[in-house]
């Protein structure tokens, strides 16, 4: 973790599952933002938003996002507006999907957030 860098792959000797593709990179971020490991923050920030780039259309995207919203701080942007512009860019897409339509229905800060983009209102 201090060498700034971390693993794509699954681990391989774990004795439970891995975290999917989405939730390894929010775990590293929050964790080098504990540690105060700038450099390991930004390449997980990097890694988030290309994979998000790519996996958006995964079922795992509303999972990620709370797992977003309850990992980090309201004044933490980096992942937050990462998800946030995600659904703002694919959002008749993504309300296609049952998960996300939870998600919204949820409330909380993800769609104060959403709708803060969706008016440019945002905190």
């Amino acid at each position: 973790m201090y060498t700034g860098k971390y693993a794509d792959e699954p681990a391989q000797f774990l004795d439970t599952q891995d975290d999917d593709e989405l939730v390894k990179d929010v775990r590293v971020y929050v964790t080098a933002e504990l540690f105060m490991l700038d450099d390991l923050k930004q390449l997980a920030l990097h890694r988030f938003k290309s994979k998000l780039g790519r996996i958006w259309v995964s079922e795992l995207l509303a999972d990620c996002v709370r797992e977003v919203y309850a990992s980090t701080t309201k004044c933490e942007h980096g992942l937050r507006s990462a998800v946030v512009e995600v659904a703002y860019t694919y959002g008749a897409q993504l309300w296609e999907k049952k998960g996300f339509r939870d998600l919204i229905r949820d409330g909380g800060d993800f769609a104060v957030d959403l709708v803060g983009k969706c008016t440019g209102r945002q905190n």
